[in-house]
């Protein structure tokens, strides 16, 4: 086992100019070494994980700040007489430059099933052959198979999109898993982040940054599962209160507004809302404030909603996109698109139960373009969602 392991690189609250790392170590001090930069000396935090096959580890974070904007580094880190490959990381931009960012979700990491690291830098080649270097990566949840094993978060740290890139990531309900399907805790997914220390009080898996004058914002409805009805309660409350301040709070300094979660809005299975996305939680808030899109994972289809305002399709720019992206599975599914005009939110869906793919959202000042593409590389589905004008209320009649 390397002396330094599950080393990412997350979004700082301002990615133009701060990027977070984080890592594992069995030793209690590293060498850490970014481009342009003088080394230092970052100490880790002896960390009890409660993994049923790895015992305690030192967690190492540290904020690599005052970058510049648009640009790449490099970073190694060195234990002892170990020393990581050479990495790099992109910071963002502070204006609607073009960007590409990739999304992925429902990777269900596992030693039965290497394979999928294989799919994963398949995917990415595909990404690359369509729109280019992306600029930095999403994960919508769902990384590994059973979050109590550390071997399995260990095989998620070696496909090229995280390892490449800035990954910014999204817990899901397999991150909570000891050994069977309940919901115990996130502290084993938090383990491999160092997201911003932005979030919701009580709430550590939700955080928001910015980049390209995109506001980025994640959730974590998956806490509901996990406590009494009263906790529940108010840690959903204290998103909805947390999400309201930061539209408010950054007002200006954005664009467009993205929100993720692992848990879908819409699913293929009955063409309806589900109750576990919280759609109708969530819809009134993301009207009043102008949601562009509402991205989750899940449920293996890839369902892409209308613009959506008032529960009411609506035109381009006016309502919010509320997309169900495919998962990272080990065998492809042909993928069977329709439109369906029974169902008045749905502008397409996929009906099988898993697909091989992948999506990516591409942004400039004309609007943001999200697509999906599939195990061969071929685009199944985009939309475009234009740039609106966030200096007038939200008028959808």
């Amino acid at each position: 086992m390397d002396k330094v392991r599950l080393l990412f690189a997350n979004p700082g609250q301002d990615m133009a100019r701060e990027i977070r790392l984080c890592w594992h170590s069995d030793v209690e001090q590293c060498l850490l070494q970014v481009s342009g930069m003088p080394s230092i000396c970052v100490y880790g935090k002896l960390t009890y994980g409660d993994y049923l096959d790895y015992g305690p580890y030192y967690k190492f974070e540290h904020a690599v700040t005052g970058l510049t904007p648009d640009s790449e580094y490099t970073y190694t880190v060195t234990a002892e007489d170990f020393t990581t490959e050479e990495r790099r990381f992109r910071t963002g931009r502070e204006d609607l430059s073009p960007g590409v960012i990739g999304i992925f979700s429902d990777v269900h990491m596992m030693p039965e099933e290497k394979s999928k690291v294989g799919i994963c830098d398949d995917l990415l080649d595909k990404l690359h052959k369509l729109v280019g270097e992306p600029d930095f990566t999403i994960f919508c949840g769902d990384v590994v198979q059973r979050g109590a094993y550390y071997q399995q978060w260990e095989l998620f740290g070696h496909p090229q999109f995280v390892r490449r890139y800035t990954m910014a990531p999204v817990a899901g309900n397999h991150d909570y898993y000891l050994t069977d399907k309940v919901r115990r805790e996130n502290s084993r997914f938090v383990a491999i982040c160092n997201t911003p220390d932005n979030g919701a009080p009580e709430v550590a898996t939700s955080y928001y940054f910015i980049t390209n004058r995109v506001l980025f914002a994640i959730l974590d409805p998956i806490v509901e599962e996990c406590v009494s009805a009263t906790v529940t309660q108010r840690d959903l409350a204290n998103q909805e209160k947390w999400l309201r301040g930061v539209f408010e709070t950054n007002a200006g300094k954005y664009d467009y507004i993205v929100v993720l979660q692992h848990y879908p809005h819409f699913v293929a299975d009955g063409g309806g809302s589900v109750g576990w996305g919280g759609y109708h939680r969530w819809r009134e808030l993301f009207d009043e404030f102008g949601v562009d899109m509402a991205i989750s994972g899940d449920y293996h289809c890839y369902v892409c909603s209308k613009p959506l305002y008032g529960d009411t399709p609506v035109e381009p720019g006016r309502g919010t996109v509320y997309v169900t992206v495919p998962m990272i599975a080990t065998s492809y599914y042909e993928s069977a698109f329709r439109g369906d005009d029974k169902v008045e939110w749905l502008d397409v869906l996929d009906g099988n139960m898993a697909t091989t793919g992948a999506c990516y959202l591409k942004v400039n000042d004309r609007g943001l373009e999200f697509a999906t593409f599939d195990g061969e590389g071929k685009v199944r589905h985009n939309v475009i969602v234009p740039v609106r004008n966030r200096n007038k209320s939200v008028d959808a009649t």
